[in-house]
């Protein structure tokens, strides 16, 4: 009797064991974009290759295609995604889209379109800013073109990470041609979407202390002050090492902010202020320095006629 049982029970050990065989099947991110994801031109490294160990369990593929516009991108990517079947699908386009004149909204759009076929094929997608761009100077329209990505992602209640915040504050270290990242440029490329897949992005683009106490990397008072970083204090050596410091000391204070609601409010109600000068810094310098000549002669009578009456 036992024998028999015995016997009957081989073959669905020999199942188990064929099926425990098995190799299992990695979850797949797809790293999707143009000659920054592919790597390669202009010297430059792609950021995929630096993604796998980052992403433990996860096999990577990448599908960057050089020269490639949002528009192209957006007839390519369900073809991708139906090739690979990825978890996660990981977008950074629209470089040659600003070389080529093509407008902050149709990039926006075909961006958001993408993160849409993505999830309609049951991916997560997770979107990246647009990398500096120095090379030309159409670069110089790439924060606003930010801005109009990060409106739109939101408003779909996308995932955003700030490539382009994380990399500018040293981009001319991070960079082969004014386009291209460089393996060091890449390494943070990937660390960066890397912490949106692991659940730990800050979002915030290095503005982690605003974006911590006004609860959006997209909010108005935030995005006055990375306008006011990125116009003002990068331009210049003294304006960058003030920022790398504020970004090698800041995140634990961040994180502490965050999760405290009245910590929150009162940081608030601090930054206020200093929104209202970096607005004016960046929209009416004239306006902030006659107000700042105007206080400081201000402070001067008013030392003046203290002296005089200890005087009398």
């Amino acid at each position: 009797m036992m024998l028999n049982r015995s016997v009957k029970l081989v073959p669905l050990a020999a199942l188990v064991a064929m099926l425990l065989a098995q190799p299992a099947v990695a979850d797949t991110i797809l790293c999707f974009g143009d000659s920054n994801t592919h790597g390669g031109y202009g010297g430059g490294t792609g950021y995929p290759v630096f993604l796998p160990p980052l992403v433990g369990g996860y096999s990577v593929v990448s599908s960057g295609r050089g020269g490639e516009t949002t528009g192209q991108g957006l007839g390519r990517i369900a073809g991708e995604i139906a090739r690979h079947k990825p978890s996660y699908v990981l977008i950074m386009e629209g470089t040659n889209d600003v070389s080529g004149g093509i407008s902050r909204m149709t990039v926006a759009h075909n961006l958001s379109h993408m993160a849409s076929i993505a999830r309609s094929h049951g991916a997560i997608p997770v979107l990246s800013t647009l990398p500096p761009y120095t090379k030309y100077s159409a670069g110089a329209q790439v924060p606003a073109y930010n801005a109009s990505i990060a409106s739109a992602v939101s408003s779909a209640g996308v995932t955003l990470v700030d490539s382009y915040g994380n990399l500018i504050g040293n981009w001319p270290n991070l960079n082969t041609d004014g386009i291209h990242t460089n393996a060091a440029g890449a390494r943070i490329v990937a660390s960066t979407f890397a912490s949106a897949v692991s659940g730990k992005s800050d979002g915030g683009g290095g503005c982690f202390i605003a974006t911590a106490a006004f609860g959006s990397y997209m909010e108005p008072h935030v995005m006055v002050l990375r306008q006011f970083r990125d116009r003002l204090l990068l331009p210049n050596r003294a304006g960058q090492w003030l920022v790398q410091q504020y970004y090698r000391h800041s995140p634990p204070l961040a994180d502490w902010i965050a999760a405290h609601d009245w910590a929150r409010a009162t940081v608030r109600l601090l930054l206020l202020p200093l929104v209202g000068l970096a607005w004016l810094a960046v929209h009416a310098p004239l306006a902030l320095l006659g107000a700042s000549g105007a206080t400081l002669l201000g402070i001067l009578l008013l030392l003046r006629r203290r002296r005089a009456a200890c005087l009398a």
